[in-house]
């Protein structure tokens, strides 16, 4: 009997092996890895290609849930180099069959953690809301509150928030070229009529989040190529510095040219492309390094620079201002804007200046050309029409929302008629010859893309999703159809018999301009399927998008994102308004009294103050570019930016009151306690300052990079972090020397910590989470002596707990679940499974509501 029931254990093991062999992750390269590494080890040949697919597998079960703590070791002792020859092939077939067993038992037990997911007893009818004025809730930094927290683990809402994808896809001959912005591929070709992959073109990088270049151009094509300009991190002395070059017909990469480092916050890589020379927007964009200073820092564009593509020389280079206008060659002339109101018409051959004209104020739109005369529009929502000569014709004044950075969309032409989308909710067709207005339709939502005219009906995004199709002889209305649920930056691409634009989700959609249906849909990261839903198996490459955490005043919530500051009713999740900034808010904006603090990265060099109610603008100052959140107090707003200067500014009117340059990126939030503030440096220091004169009190040096957590005092006593260091350190706040130190060994410990002055809570994670997120781990130990009380395998990374009484809260890097759990032992309460991962962003609690923003491109809000 005994051996019966053994063979019946068996063949219902080879079943279950087998059947989850056959269960597809829906990519195929990762499933003919797994169904093949058995019959065909891993070698030299097929090596590359093989932990290519590995890593994308990890990243497919992170998303999807699973647990892969089993398999954290053993990648971390054979998997994690980064010298592929230090990678021994039968580590990786090792690997691939550890993953596939815990995909087994995660599909085996999939009804199980359902039941589990949202099992909580107590049930609250009672909303409450409560303000959260900063990053982590108090001056300290601490994440501790008294308030409640979310009882239910249920989803209130959630809302869309876009990535900064102003990039379109280029029709050819029955094919779609476009650029993506992961960390798999660079480029894609699909087929237009059914949205298949003809090929891809794959980063040859090891996929790191950092150290992989985000395609974030519109691609040209020209002869047998495409060009494409990278965006990324780590400046001119990383990999993202290039205009790539890509065979058309195959998607390998021919060669690389040269083109200047841009920060992937800024969103765009422009240039343009005619015969052998190449146009393109340049600037010095060192951030965080010591260099950054002596080599001009992080600025935005100020130079316009002319390239021979064939013998990679500079032709020439000219400095023409702070500029956001996309460069246009046309003819041999090239036309561009800039923060200054100057109109600017280059000779494409040597740059000699051929005219300039002046507009009333800056110009950041593109400069057009249409029935020999050029067309733009600047940053007050004026539009201009100049003859050839660059003498003006006429101005036509359009209405705008004045939180827009940039008020009105690029220009569609037909016939004599202009067709333009605005920030005031509109699409307006006006004259070519005098600018008159022949008719307006108002719509949802900024329009931002440029419309499209094709025969008898012009084509207008907007940026909640819509798309509309409206009778260009009257404006009226042929049909609206919510295409996505993520609003639209980017411009129309027309095809024989369809409209192509891709979503703030990454996402191309082909559409048929006679009923607006959906016609096929592309993710342009890599995703996979599990029963029917679609999982992410991809990382935006360059570094995240979704670091700002909200903050919550008079139920009110407010985050940040690339390009935009959201305003949102937190009762019912309606977009109350939308401040617009160039680049990207990174950290999380500080209220006080009424008024919202932040900066942002990749944009303007300003750092701004708007009132709460309205978003409108109550002051701004020139800071250089802000990664980090600030802090405020009842009079100061205190500061850090990427050229590593720490600044206090009087919140009434943004006047300096003193700055201490650390000479390296600073990009820890400011912690407050009493008349102290400190402050850390990528320098791996951390300061002490008396918070009124600047006066420093102390520093100390963690041998390690202060870096995404923010500072945090509690009780006198500083706790600091920061990766590489192989320490958690707790420093005296009166002396600046370490109480006492946790040591964490080879692992990272570079988010938030959280206490209540009792407990304490920190995570950490292994160095390769930006490639192969295995999860991050969170220690609790008692604030005053470090000694540990419990570790529970899961939650953080990046992100950070909140104290909420007597239980805590927590999203993770690397899984995509919302956890609550008792704070005595740590034992679960609930937890929830989002759509993506939490980055930097922390959780942000507002009586017994929680917010987090996620990497699916939402903030979810839950009770």
């Amino acid at each position: 009997m005994k051996k019966v029931f053994e063979i019946i254990v068996l063949l219902v093991g080879i079943f279950l092996w087998n059947n989850l062999r056959a269960q597809s992750t829906g990519i195929a390269s990762v499933d003919l890895s797994r169904s093949s590494y058995k019959q065909q080890p891993t070698n030299e040949k097929n090596k590359a290609q093989r932990l290519q697919d590995l890593r994308a597998y990890v990243r497919y079960l992170s998303y999807l849930g699973v647990d892969l703590n089993p398999g954290r070791q053993y990648f971390s002792d054979h998997l994690s180099s980064p010298d592929l020859q230090k990678i021994e092939s039968e580590a990786m077939d090792h690997q691939f069959e550890v993953l596939d067993r815990l995909f087994l038992d995660y599909h085996y037990h999939i009804p199980q953690l359902k039941n589990k997911l949202h099992q909580n007893p107590e049930i609250s009818s009672v909303e409450t809301y409560t303000n959260w004025g900063n990053l982590r809730g108090d001056q300290g930094q601490t994440g501790f509150t008294l308030q409640q927290g979310p009882l239910k683990g249920q989803l209130k809402w959630k809302f869309p928030l876009n990535h900064a994808q102003k990039s379109k896809a280029i029709y050819e001959n029955g094919r779609i070229y476009v650029g993506t912005e992961g960390v798999t591929n660079r480029a894609l070709c699909l087929d237009a009529k059914t949205g298949q992959v003809i090929w891809n073109s794959a980063h040859s990088s090891n996929q790191n989040q950092y150290k992989t270049a985000r395609a974030s151009s519109s691609p040209v094509l020209q002869g047998n190529k495409l060009f494409i300009r990278e965006t990324g991190s780590m400046g001119n002395g990383g990999p993202a510095k290039e205009l790539l070059v890509i065979d058309k017909n195959n998607g390998h990469l021919v060669e690389e040219i040269y083109a200047g480092h841009v920060d992937y916050r800024v969103g765009n890589a422009p240039f343009d492309l005619k015969g052998k020379v190449a146009v393109f927007a340049h600037s010095q964009q060192e951030i965080g390094a010591s260099e950054a200073t002596e080599a001009g820092g992080a600025q935005v564009f100020d130079s316009l620079v002319a390239v021979d593509i064939e013998n990679k020389q500079r032709l020439w280079a000219k400095k023409i201002g702070t500029f956001f206008s996309e460069p246009q060659i046309q003819d041999n002339r090239v036309l561009v804007g800039n923060e200054k109101g100057q109109v600017r018409c280059y000779a494409l051959n040597d740059g000699r200046l051929v005219w300039q004209f002046e507009a009333q104020t800056s110009v950041r739109s593109k400069i057009q050309y249409y029935q020999k005369q050029y067309f733009f529009s600047d940053a007050e929502g004026r539009i201009y029409g100049l003859d050839c000569k660059g003498a003006v014709k006429w101005t036509k004044q359009l209405p705008m929302d004045a939180k827009a950075f940039y008020p009105l969309s690029n220009l569609a032409f037909e016939g004599q008629s202009v067709y333009v989308g605005s920030s005031f909710k509109a699409c307006f067709k006006l004259s070519v010859i005098n600018g008159d207005i022949h008719w307006s339709n108002h719509t949802d939502d900024w329009i931002r893309t440029a419309p499209m005219v094709l025969e008898t009906h012009v084509f207008v995004a907007d940026l909640s999703g819509n798309v509309l199709s409206l009778d260009k002889e009257d404006g009226r209305e042929s049909w609206k159809n919510k295409v996505s649920t993520h609003g639209f930056l980017g411009e129309f691409e027309n095809s024989e018999d369809a409209l192509m634009i891709i979503d703030g989700q990454h996402r191309l959609f082909s559409i048929n301009p006679k009923d607006g249906e959906i016609q096929w849909a592309h993710s342009l990261l890599l995703t996979g399927k599990y029963q029917g839903q679609e999982v992410l198996a991809d990382l935006v490459a360059g570094g995240p998008d979704f670091q700002s955490s909200a903050v919550v005043a008079d139920r009110i919530a407010y985050v940040g994102g690339p390009q935009f500051l959201y305003a949102f009713d937190l009762k019912q999740g309606k977009l109350l308004w939308r401040y617009e900034t160039a680049g990207q808010i990174c950290g999380t904006p500080a209220y006080h009294q009424g008024r919202l603090f932040f900066g942002q990265q990749g944009g303007t060099d300003q750092f701004y103050c708007l009132d709460a109610q309205t978003g409108k603008v109550l002051w701004q100052t020139r800071t250089g570019w802000v990664w980090a959140s600030p802090n405020v107090d009842d009079k100061n707003v205190y500061l850090s930016s990427v050229e590593g200067r720490f600044i206090c500014l009087d919140q009434e009117n943004g006047a300096k009151h003193w700055e201490y340059n650390s000479q390296s990126g600073a990009y820890p939030s400011p912690a407050i306690e009493g008349q102290r503030i400190v402050f850390g440096s990528w320098n791996g220091k951390y300061y002490c300052f008396d918070k009124s004169s600047g006066q420093m009190q102390w520093e100390y040096h963690i041998s390690g990079h202060p870096d995404s957590g923010s500072a945090m005092i509690c009780d006198g006593t500083f706790y600091g972090q920061g990766f590489i260091s192989d320490q958690f350190h707790a420093i005296d706040m009166k002396t600046g020397k370490i109480k006492w130190g946790i040591s964490i060994g080879s692992e990272w410990c570079n988010a938030s910590p959280t206490t209540d002055g009792k407990f304490l809570f920190y995570s950490i994670y292994r160095p390769w989470l930006h490639q192969a997120p295995f999860p991050s781990h969170t220690f609790c130990v008692d604030a005053q002596s470090g000694k540990q009380r419990y570790k529970l395998p899961f939650a953080g990374g990046l992100t950070a707990p909140v104290i909420c009484q007597d239980r805590v809260f927590s999203a993770s890097t690397t899984d995509p679940y919302l956890r609550a759990w008792n704070k005595a032992d740590g034992e679960i309460l609930w937890q929830y499974k989002m759509g993506g991962r939490a980055e930097e962003a922390c959780l942000t609690i507002s009586g017994n509501h929680a917010l987090i923003p996620c990497t699916d491109g939402f903030l979810y809000v839950f009770d």
